[in-house]
């Protein structure tokens, strides 16, 4: 049925498995796939993957778009009362890097000065319970936002102006430890292997991806995104960064980079990030020691206590 310039599809049927009725419209000039009436019975999540991975094997296009900026643009997530509260005795700085405006949070004034990275839709409170612990042991902890993130500011691709953020602050607080979360890891070795000459002393990465493609993988296919829509999004990344998409690999920025000794914690279950994604950086990286953890899942660790005094072990050796 055509109107308005617009083909609608009333009913959407696949394999039998979906009866819910559902009303797409695709226009004819432009090939936009506009969703006017979403599925009316609540589905179960495998049902909602299915669904995605054949509309965005149709229409790869349209939802390579929508994932490019979804993935591109993080989303705001709510901030646990403790995360507050430690971000709340923090001293505070302004910092323009990259025309965005960065949140700078500082805790104690110890012997040894540490920063902390968060990982993808994170933050700075995301650390409280290492900060708490890390204060009792007497350390200088810096931590802050990244760009689209927390307080911080970001532009049009948010994901890439983290890539290029962290290397300035490493260099003006001269740091010398660092410790990193999930994608935070990405942005902290890609710093690092942009500013080889700049020393590191000790530096806990836990969990790391292996290669942005595999991290864009294994959240596309949690999302049931179809391969012909990540490729178009892979490719639209490679032409805005004018370099490969290999390129952006964690196992190559760690031989560029100058780490006397490297600590990655990843939980044997972590669903986010498989262990294999962890094992594949320690052996590419001779500085580093790997640690097989469990029970602590791909954010629980970071309120776990043991990883906390693991940290502090590890950085005061």
């Amino acid at each position: 049925m055509v109107i308005n310039n617009y083909f609608y599809l009333p009913t959407l049927k696949i394999k039998q498995e979906f009866p819910t009725r559902c009303i797409f419209a695709v226009n004819r000039n432009t090939k936009q796939l506009l969703i006017a009436e979403a599925f009316r019975h609540k589905l179960r999540e495998p049902m909602n993957k299915k669904i995605i991975h054949v509309l965005s094997s149709i229409f790869p296009s349209f939802f390579a778009k929508k994932f490019y900026n979804r993935l591109l643009h993080p989303q705001i997530k709510k901030i646990r009362p403790n995360e507050i509260e430690t971000l709340e005795k923090a001293e505070k700085e302004i910092l323009s890097i990259l025309k965005n405006t960065i949140q700078l949070y500082k805790w104690g004034n110890g012997k040894n000065k540490v920063l902390l990275v968060h990982g993808w839709e994170g933050h700075a409170g995301n650390f409280s319970d290492i900060i708490e612990e890390l204060l009792l042991a007497d350390f200088t902890i810096y931590a802050f936002d990244g760009p689209g993130h927390g307080n911080s500011s970001g532009g049009k691709n948010i994901m890439f102006e983290y890539l290029d953020t962290v290397d300035k602050i490493i260099t003006r607080l001269a740091i010398k430890n660092i410790v990193s979360h999930s994608f935070g890891s990405v942005v902290t070795t890609f710093a690092l292997s942009q500013i080889p000459n700049h020393k590191i002393d000790r530096y806990v990465l836990l969990t790391t991806p292996h290669t942005f493609s595999n991290y864009v993988s294994n959240i596309s296919e949690k999302a049931g995104i179809s391969p012909r829509a990540i490729h178009l999004f892979l490719k639209r990344i490679e032409k805005e960064r004018n370099e490969k998409i290999d390129a952006f690999d964690v196992s190559k920025y760690v031989q560029k980079i100058n780490v006397d000794k490297a600590l990655i914690l990843h939980d044997s279950n972590d669903r986010i990030i498989p262990i294999y994604e962890a094992k594949a950086v320690a052996k590419k990286w001779n500085a580093a020691q790997l640690v097989e953890i469990s029970n602590t899942g791909h954010f629980r660790m970071l309120r776990t206590p043991v990883i906390a005094d693991t940290i502090i072990k590890f950085i005061e050796d």
